[in-house]
């Protein structure tokens, strides 16, 4: 006798029980694989997955995985999906997520699903027609620069620098001809000022023309004083804490301290 496949509401009542898991919030695994699911479940009342495998399933949409925001682990290898596009870019505590052996046709809409999720370490997207792009590799590292381990392979150094050069396309240029502590022979000889430039000089005229189009003074003196108007300091105050009374006991207070003022011309 054949016996019935259980449905997912009745999995999970099953793996709680054996569980002991009376309450919804102390739900941290759910194991879900090879149920022959076209749906991923509503599992929204268990706010506290971390853990959830729904590999080896029939599964064609994953929408409803997106209010589980605690996930760190998603296994979804081995499913129908074409397309993940506004299923798990909240999912951004994910670090291990599997999905490969899918129908992905899209490399820039997945990658844009995924780039949100800082944590992400491990992922898996090999056997999915996107992984027959050009350059598919350097691109997802450089998306996600926090991969560590891509399609079961240790993400080096080398391809982190060989995806910057190709894909940004903004701040590259700009490492390339940067040259700190040493010398390169790609930069322009800087241009460094003489002693002379330093050296002060005489202006000539200088009341009447301190200001293009201004107003033409008199005198030299009534320039340099409209000047000093504009851009110069006019008086400075501080006070005078020699007129301060100290704070010894017995000692008599002094007059009110005093404020000096001093303009300048």
């Amino acid at each position: 006798m054949q016996r019935r496949r259980m449905s997912s509401e009745e999995a999970i009542s099953d793996q709680l029980e054996k569980q002991k898991i009376k309450r919804n919030k102390d739900v941290r695994q759910l194991y879900l694989s090879h149920m022959k699911l076209s749906e991923s479940p509503d599992l929204t009342k268990y706010k506290f997955l971390t853990i959830l495998w729904l590999n080896g399933n029939e599964l064609r949409n994953v929408n409803s995985l997106a209010p589980l925001e605690n996930l760190s682990e998603l296994y979804l290898h081995d499913n129908f999906l074409r397309s993940i596009t506004g299923a798990l870019s909240s999912l951004r505590k994910l670090t291990t997520l599997t999905l490969q052996n899918n129908q992905l046709d899209s490399l820039t809409s997945t990658l844009e699903e995924l780039r949100t999720m800082a944590f992400l370490s491990c992922l898996n997207l090999f056997a999915n027609p996107i992984a027959q792009n050009t350059n598919y590799r350097l691109q997802t590292i450089f998306t996600i620069p926090s991969l560590q381990i891509l399609d079961q392979l240790t993400v080096k150094n080398d391809e982190r620098r060989r995806s910057r050069q190709l894909f940004d396309i903004y701040r590259e240029p700009v490492r390339r001809q940067v040259a700190f502590l040493r010398t390169s022979r790609d930069l322009e000889p800087i241009e460094r000022p003489t002693s002379s430039f330093f050296r002060l000089t005489q202006p000539l005229d200088c009341g009447n023309n301190f200001l293009k189009k201004s107003q033409v003074f008199a005198s030299d003196l009534e320039a340099a004083r409209a000047r000093a108007r504009h851009h110069s300091l006019m008086s400075w105050s501080h006070l005078d804490w020699s007129t301060v009374a100290a704070r010894a006991k017995g000692q008599q207070q002094s007059a009110e301290p005093q404020i000096i003022t001093i303009s300048f011309q």
